[in-house]
């Protein structure tokens, strides 16, 4: 579980500064949660966590699996 909050804080980071470059006339490009993820990673969380092939996980499953990860659980 703290593997996946450091991912996201790490993301948000990062999402913060490419949306700071953000203006009207052009910007930089924001690399999607899915893509920011190892493929070795992708594969096994697909198989484990969502039991489907990786291609399958939309950009909205991959954030919502993220995000769990910042709600407080009894095991940590």
């Amino acid at each position: 579980m703290q593997d996946r909050r450091n991912f996201m804080r790490r993301y948000e980071t990062y999402l913060t500064a490419i949306n700071a470059l953000q203006t009207q006339w052009g910007g930089a490009f924001a690399m999607p949660v899915g893509a920011c993820i190892e493929s070795r990673t992708k594969r096994m969380v697909a198989r484990y966590e969502f039991n489907t092939a990786p291609h399958l996980i939309t950009e909205e499953q991959w954030i919502g699996y993220f995000m769990k990860a910042n709600t407080p659980s009894h095991v940590d």
